[in-house]
């Protein structure tokens, strides 16, 4: 967790990636089928 350096006494959190891309949420469906028995 990274700290705000406008209000330090509240933690932020970093939006690195809200929603996956198609491709990556893509993959890993495949990857969920392929486990699938």
């Amino acid at each position: 967790m990274r700290v705000s350096p406008l209000s330090p006494a509240r933690p932020i959190r970093v939006p690195s990636a809200p929603h996956p891309s198609p491709a990556a949420s893509g993959r890993l469906r495949h990857l969920i089928q392929l486990a699938r028995p």
